[in-house]
């Protein structure tokens, strides 16, 4: 048992002196063959993560202010922070995905972000990483929220493709609404998301929820609003999606016939975009609940949009991940609104929709056969 300890004590200390590169390189390949990962800590510069996390300037977690000094030290060394503004202390940790537990679990985020962008399962991931479920989602979503504000200061250049994706409303994971929670309300009530999406021929992407149904051309323009550059050049299989784009501001490409080789402007990219998409909504994750539907898609436009360039866009998911501001806890994570509606109307709409439905739904049986998922 001694001799078995101190083989285990050598391999961690042969661990902990690997680099960066090195250890993060090697977690990823065990990542990748499934194996589960030990809680190892790491070592690295005691202020390394106020460099990353505040290369552009102190700013407060709590309330973004940038009126901040410096405020002592804790105990473990680690620089401490006092805002101005709001009263609030903090260090370079807080308010990130992985907190207080940075040292432990460094280690795991990492190996976690290459999951992410292997597209694996939280059952998967949760293994792999040797955390649990629920730290799994959190840990998702968290990361998720922080790529999608990240992704939103992405200005579209060029010929932009534009078109739209169709998904079920969906409350998986919640309980169905009462006006929604019969068979005759679902069928009386057009109960799928729009999600307008726009593909760049860089590979720059815009996209996210808008609104129940068909959407109309407002309904796209407010999704593509200081998403696309002036002078853009916007093409869609569907013409009338562009109908409220900025006149002066953006020109307008008939788009090429489906199948045709010549003549109009190509949108296979924007195609190639929406099949990737409902194949890992729909497909992969078996339909995801509509609260999370933004998040999945930048998530799955991140992916699409690195090419070769995988191993980059890892370090700037991981990069992301340890740096950005997050929910504080798992329950934050899911403290938002069931159908993210883009516009003012289209949330007025839902509400009278739930209203108009709720002696449907009373009256009819409920049944869980249909396009809502309640998982």
């Amino acid at each position: 048992m001694t001799e078995t300890m101190t083989d285990i004590e050598a391999l961690k200390a042969g661990l902990l002196e690997l680099s960066d590169e090195d250890l993060g390189k090697l977690l990823r390949e065990l990542a990748a063959s499934g194996a589960a990962l030990p809680a190892l800590p790491r070592e690295e510069p005691r202020d390394a993560l106020d460099q990353r996390r505040f290369a552009g300037g102190l700013f407060c977690p709590w309330c973004s202010s940038t009126a901040v000094s410096r405020f002592g030290r804790q105990k473990n060394g680690a620089q401490r922070y006092r805002c101005r503004e709001c009263g609030r202390t903090f260090g370079a940790a807080t308010r990130t995905v992985l907190g207080r537990g940075r040292r432990k679990n460094l280690g795991k985020l990492e190996a976690y972000v290459h999951c992410m962008c292997e597209r694996k399962s939280l059952r998967e991931s949760a293994r792999i990483c040797s955390i649990s479920l629920s730290t799994a989602f959190a840990w998702r979503h968290r990361i998720l929220d922080a790529l999608a504000a990240t992704l939103e200061n992405a200005v579209l250049t060029g010929v932009v493709e534009v078109d739209q994706v169709l998904f079920d409303l969906s409350f998986k994971g919640s309980p169905v609404p009462e006006a929604l929670a019969g068979r005759d309300a679902r069928k009386a009530a057009d109960t799928r998301v729009c999600v307008p999406v726009a593909v760049s021929r860089s590979g720059a992407f815009a996209g996210r929820v808008s609104n129940l149904g068909a959407p109309q051309a407002r309904d796209v323009a407010r999704v593509m609003e200081g998403r696309v550059a002036e002078g853009a050049t916007l093409t869609s299989p569907d013409p009338g999606l562009l109908a409220g784009a900025a006149e002066g501001k953006h020109r307008i490409v008939r788009a090429r016939a489906e199948g045709a080789s010549r003549g109009g402007c190509s949108t296979e990219r924007v195609r190639a975009f929406e099949k990737s998409l409902k194949d890992f909504v729909n497909g992969r994750l078996h339909g995801v609940a509509t609260k999370y539907l933004n998040n999945y898609v930048a998530w799955n436009g991140f992916l699409e949009s690195c090419g070769e360039r995988k191993d980059l866009f890892e370090k700037m998911l991981l990069g992301i991940a340890e740096t950005a501001v997050t929910a504080t806890d798992a329950h934050s994570v899911g403290a938002r609104e069931a159908v993210p509606l883009l516009s003012p109307e289209q949330k007025s709409l839902l509400r009278d929709l739930l209203e108009g439905m709720s002696q449907v739904g009373k009256k009819a049986p409920s049944n869980g056969s249909s396009g809502i998922r309640q998982e």
